[in-house]
């Protein structure tokens, strides 16, 4: 017959292992996160898609970008992270108020332009993923 003690030390030895076993499960996943966050050299396909970036992805002027879609000053505003008078400056006739954009703006142009062409070809799955790494 088992006694009293003999049944707590089981209990207790049982609950040690457990603690164990979560502290290592723990310490695996720290280690397994340590590893996501830890920067890494970019591989040669890395290097590559970039590569192909610059080539698909080129800049595009504001008012290439407004012939190819039907967006107001504000909303163009808004896609470049501009005011919307920064936005008219890039419009106004050749003068004093006249202003070109910077690069950064038609880069990010041309990757609203990309990302809004072929978003309909990306996987519910990636754009989930994409939210959940922005949180």
């Amino acid at each position: 017959m088992v006694t009293e003690r003999a049944r707590r030390k089981a209990s207790h030895f049982a609950n040690h292992q457990n603690s164990r076993s979560i502290a290592l499960a723990r310490s695996a996943e720290a280690i397994t996160t340590l590893k996501i966050t830890m920067p890494h050299y970019p591989s040669k396909r890395h290097w590559n898609l970039f590569d192909l970036y610059q080539e698909i992805c080129a800049p595009i002027a504001p008012q290439k970008f407004l012939a190819r879609w039907e967006v107001s000053y504000t909303e163009l505003a808004r896609l470049t992270e501009t005011s919307r008078s920064t936005v008219g400056h890039w419009f106004a006739v050749q003068g004093r108020s006249h202003r070109q954009p910077s690069i950064l703006v038609c880069r990010r142009l041309a990757e609203v332009d990309l990302l809004w062409r072929y978003g309909d070809r990306l996987p519910p799955q990636l754009i989930a993923q994409w939210m959940h790494q922005s949180k």
